[in-house]
């Protein structure tokens, strides 16, 4: 099994798709740094008056709401995050690189490298550009921790984890990144479930894409904005959301990647 994760793992980080994803992700990292921060900066220098002192807690991509750049980001994501390897396994069936694996290893190892190498490639091409976001705003803006009373944050008091960003705002941003890493790697994995019946790579490649839109409209029509993925996983998008619906939404997207993926592709006749 160990051999077969590396070699998955291996084809997911070492592919021109992962290092597109990679770069576009990096691209609007970096615009979003030179056309919102580097200006806000500016003023810190320039010894103008400032009704309140500029911090990257208000500053860096996931936190800016009003910026252009943070809804771009996160609605390409469920593009991006499939790009390093989502179409893989439909790729393998229809090729037969699947029968060539299979009959060297177990199709259980090959499932799970499969698995793990979707997720976590997605994963990385999620908040790699977010730490770079962070780490060029970190340099030019001061880390001051905000304040409730200012109005001048995206994070209201009632929000999900409001009480950390106010008093450990790296934790705060450390935990989204973490839950950020999880929803775009289950995200990814619902193309391994669309794999076993699509009959087009597209299909496959724009699954998540289309599931993202679909739970955000019902989301919105309904009321019920908690259920939003884009909420769930912006952190400034996150009033009336709970670990309820964090749990449930990953939940939604392990069972459609990796249960078809077990079930399909386990009965796959190989020989």
């Amino acid at each position: 099994m160990k051999k077969a994760i590396q070699l998955e793992l291996y084809r997911a980080f070492h592919n021109p798709g992962f290092w597109l994803a990679l770069a576009a992700g990096c691209v609007i990292a970096a615009a979003h740094f030179f056309q919102q921060v580097l200006p806000d900066a500016s003023h810190i220098y320039s010894g103008e008056e400032m009704a309140y002192p500029v911090t990257i807690f208000n500053s860096i991509l996931p936190m800016d709401y009003v910026s252009f750049y943070g809804n771009i980001y996160y609605y390409s994501l469920p593009l991006l995050c499939v790009l390093p390897f989502g179409v893989s396994y439909f790729q393998d069936v229809h090729t037969g690189y699947w029968k060539n694996i299979c009959v060297r290893t177990e199709k259980g190892a090959y499932l799970t490298g499969k698995y793990l190498a979707v997720f976590l490639s997605a994963g990385v091409v999620c908040i790699v550009p977010l730490i770079l976001n962070l780490m060029l705003t970190a340099a030019v803006i001061p880390a001051l921790v905000p304040q409730t009373g200012t109005n001048l944050f995206a994070v209201a008091e009632f929000s999900f984890m409001s009480g950390i960003f106010y008093s450990s705002p790296f934790a705060y941003l450390v935990f989204y990144f973490l839950l950020d890493f999880i929803m775009a790697g289950t995200l990814a994995c619902v193309a391994l479930g669309a794999s076993c019946f699509a009959k087009n790579p597209f299909a496959v490649l724009f699954s998540p894409f289309l599931l993202f839109f679909l739970l955000q409209a019902l989301s919105s029509f309904s009321g019920y904005i908690y259920w939003n993925p884009y909420n769930i996983m912006n952190p400034v998008g996150s009033a009336s959301v709970s670990f309820i619906h964090v749990a449930a939404e990953n939940g939604v997207f392990l069972i459609i990647g990796g249960g078809c993926l077990a079930l399909e592709g386990g009965r796959k006749d190989v020989l």
